[in-house]
């Protein structure tokens, strides 16, 4: 089944949010976001400061500790991601089980 989202605002457009999710983002595996997406890693740093509640999925992780607040924190992510989550991210307790 195919759906399709019709976005109300465009993020550039939020100034605060109660909750963001980043859902599973194609990156090749091996890969990182690391250098990709800087105002929108921007955006959910000052969102999380404002008090939102920020979720990830999957590889939706990989943008996330681009983003330093996994730093310290217990996370997981797809298992093929591991070796490059691992590598890219030493500051991140992680859990593939």
């Amino acid at each position: 089944r195919q759906w399709t989202v019709h976005p109300d605002a465009a993020i550039s457009e939020i100034g605060r949010t109660d909750v963001v999710f980043i859902p599973s983002l194609w990156v090749v595996p091996g890969e990182t976001f690391a250098g990709r997406h800087a105002a929108l890693r921007e955006w959910i740093v000052q969102q999380y400061r404002g008090g939102a509640l920020i979720c990830a999925a999957c590889t939706g992780t990989l943008l996330l500790a681009e983003t330093g607040l996994l730093d310290g924190e217990a996370a997981t992510t797809h298992w093929a991601y591991e070796h490059s989550m691992r590598r890219a991210y030493p500051r991140i307790d992680l859990h593939i089980d």
